[in-house]
C-alpha cells in the first residue's frame, strides 16, 4: 500500500514539474508560439497590398506573422475568423502548419468576403493553436485582432434596387439586398446602402 502511494505521487509530482516546464512561458513575458501581428490586404498582380477598406465579395489577403521561441520545431495550427459589425461570423480559414525553432513565419491567408455581410467595422480573430498527436490544443498564446471595413459601393445599391419591394418567396426577393435584416427589401436598406457607399 505504501508503495502504490509513493508510486501515485511520484507520478503526480513529475505531471506537476512537466506542466510548469511545459507551461511555463505561459506566464512569463513571452509566449513560446505567438500571433505577432496580423494586417489586412489584398493581392494585386502577385504581390500583397496593405487595405483596410473592402467590398463585399472582394477577397481580403490576410498577412499573419508567427514567431516560434521554442528550441524545436512546433506544428501550430493558424485560425482565422472574420465578424461582420454585427459580430456575425463571414468567414474563417485554418491552416496547419510546421515551425522551425526560433523563426518568425508570415502567412497570407485569404477569406473571401460574402454578399450577404453587414457593411460597417468588422473585426478579425488570428489564433495559433500547438497541434500535438494530430490534435489541436487550446490557443499557445492570447488572440490578436484587426479591424476592417466593409463599405457598399455602387454593385451593392444596384442590388438593392433590383430586389426593391421584395421580401422571401418573392420572385425578386435576394437576401444580400435586405441589409437591415427585416424581412424586407425597402427604403431602410437603400438609406443604409448610400449613407455607407464610398
Amino acid at each position: 500500500m505504501f508503495m502504490k502511494r509513493m508510486y501515485l505521487s511520484l507520478t503526480l509530482l513529475s505531471l506537476v514539474i512537466f506542466s510548469f516546464i511545459y507551461f511555463y512561458p505561459c506566464f512569463a513575458d513571452e509566449w513560446i508560439v505567438e500571433v505577432v501581428s496580423v494586417e489586412t490586404g489584398v493581392i494585386e498582380s502577385g504581390i500583397w497590398v496593405w487595405r483596410d477598406c473592402f467590398r463585399r465579395s472582394e477577397t481580403i489577403s490576410f498577412k499573419v506573422t508567427v514567431i516560434n521561441r521554442a528550441a524545436v520545431s512546433k506544428d501550430v495550427k493558424i485560425t482565422v475568423t472574420v465578424c461582420d459589425r454585427i459580430d456575425r461570423p463571414m468567414g474563417y480559414y485554418d491552416e496547419e502548419v510546421n515551425l522551425p525553432p526560433g523563426t518568425s513565419n508570415i502567412f497570407y491567408l485569404p477569406i473571401s468576403i460574402p454578399n450577404w455581410v453587414a457593411g460597417g467595422e468588422a473585426v478579425v480573430r488570428v489564433n495559433a493553436l500547438e497541434v500535438i498527436g494530430g490534435m489541436p490544443f487550446p490557443p499557445c498564446c492570447p488572440e490578436t485582432s484587426a479591424r476592417l471595413v466593409i463599405y457598399y459601393d455602387m454593385r451593392d445599391i444596384a442590388l438593392v434596387a433590383k430586389a426593391y419591394g421584395s421580401y422571401p418567396d418573392h420572385p425578386n426577393w435576394d437576401e444580400a439586398g435586405d441589409v437591415n435584416e427585416d424581412g424586407k427589401v425597402d427604403i431602410r436598406d437603400l438609406a443604409i446602402v448610400v449613407k455607407q457607399w464610398e
